[in-house]
């Protein structure tokens, strides 16, 4: 499924959403486990009874959903969303505030009560294709209460409303399409206010581009080095899940990073190379390069290849402490628990041949013994995971 879709089955697990309000295509049978696009199960959801004829291409109607395991956190950093949370600062009266763009103080005035600080509940979505993912919005919020200048609590909650796919929510019995805010009240059985953030275009317009830029600059952390940062493990082992969630964190600190996942790389920076040992090295040893040209600028650099050979990994890391810090790390999810993973069958099709140089089955992966992190995600959850590489990197940073 797709992150936003991840996004519309937490909704209906959190209750924003009913689950009969819910319709999955291409549904053939009547209870199915779903994945997010890392292939790890999440979710299982139990279509209603009659929602599907055998064969049907159509749009089967959801009867249940039932969540597996937490999806990863939307915006690292910021509290997500829990129904008692909700209903215990409903109860003591605190004002629930969706926003909505990026506020001014002027748009934030009228909620600056200490003596009831409000919530402030952001939409995020996980889709990184959707313009008004939220998770920068939050990230910003949480910082201004973390340096004392927004009184309150920031909390996220997956925006349903622009999930797409093929789960789709229809209008609801009662014939309205719900926002965020009307979907609160009617949970909690209060007022929810809404702030429409009107820092934008114009508001830049007041100074010029240069200063502008300065100004951004002058509230974001600075490092005394930049980083390179090497994910590496088997396919299915949860490298992108980890270096994403990284990327935020350090977004949320305000230390500017790019990230540069193996797959993504592969359709365009190293397009054309296949997968002999050959190949892959020269994969890692170009990514090392690009890598190494943003921590040259004092940025970090994220890399999740599989990166299976020592040989290649030490040519980055030599290639990166030349100009600034390394960090490898080794994302040691066991195979058995990346073939339970692998909804696609690639694991399945390489034991049996049909895929050539597939690592962990038909190619070596040579353990890194020079890991600056060891992290599994079949024993810990992400954010454990990103608060241990987290550490390393900051430590070889200096940032302050």
């Amino acid at each position: 499924m797709s992150w936003s879709e991840v996004d519309l089955i937490e909704a209906a697990v959190l209750g924003f959403v009913r689950p009969q309000d819910l319709r999955l295509a291409n549904a053939r049978e009547e209870c199915l486990v779903l994945c997010d696009p890392e292939n790890t199960p999440f979710a299982r959801v139990a279509l209603a009874a009659g929602g599907i004829r055998p064969g049907s291409p159509g749009y089967g109607a959801v009867g249940s959903v039932e969540m597996i395991r937490r999806p990863v956190p939307a915006a690292i950093g910021v509290s997500a969303w829990s129904p008692d949370a909700g209903a215990l600062a409903a109860a003591s009266h605190r004002p629930i505030v969706v926003v909505d763009g990026f506020p001014t103080y002027r748009d934030l005035a009228a909620f600056q009560d200490a003596a009831a600080p409000p919530v402030w509940v952001v939409p995020v979505s996980r889709d990184t294709d959707n313009a008004e993912r939220g998770d920068r919005l939050a990230l910003c919020l949480q910082r201004a209460v973390d340096d004392g200048e927004l009184v309150g609590s920031v909390v996220t909650v997956p925006d349903f409303i622009r999930a797409r796919g093929d789960l789709v929510k229809v209008v609801g019995a009662d014939g309205t399409a719900h926002t965020i805010e009307s979907t609160l009240a009617r949970l909690l059985a209060a007022p929810v206010r809404a702030v429409k953030g009107t820092l934008g275009a114009w508001t830049c317009q007041q100074a010029p581009g240069a200063v502008v830029d300065g100004w951004i600059g002058s509230r974001s952390r600075r490092a005394a080095r930049g980083c390179v940062v090497l994910f590496s493990g088997l396919s299915g082992s949860g490298k992108s899940t980890v270096a994403k969630a990284l990327a935020s964190r350090l977004e949320h600190d305000g230390v500017s990073s790019v990230l540069i996942d193996g797959d993504e790389a592969r359709q365009m920076l190293t397009a054309g190379l296949g997968f002999d040992r050959a190949s892959r090295d020269l994969n890692v040893e170009r990514l090392g390069y690009v890598a190494t040209a943003v921590s040259r600028v004092k940025g970090v650099a994220i890399l999740a290849p599989i990166a299976p050979f020592a040989a290649a990994r030490a040519q980055v890391r030599e290639r990166a402490e030349r100009v600034g810090s390394y960090v490898l790390v080794h994302v040691a999810t066991p195979l058995e628990v990346c073939e339970e993973r692998d909804r696609k069958g690639l694991y399945a099709r390489a034991r049996a041949g049909e895929i050539a140089d597939f690592t962990g089955i038909s190619s070596p992966y040579e353990v890194p013994l020079d890991a600056d992190v060891v992290v599994d995600t079949s024993r810990m959850d992400v954010e454990t995971a990103v608060d241990s590489v987290m550490a390393a990197v900051s430590a070889k940073m200096h940032v302050g």
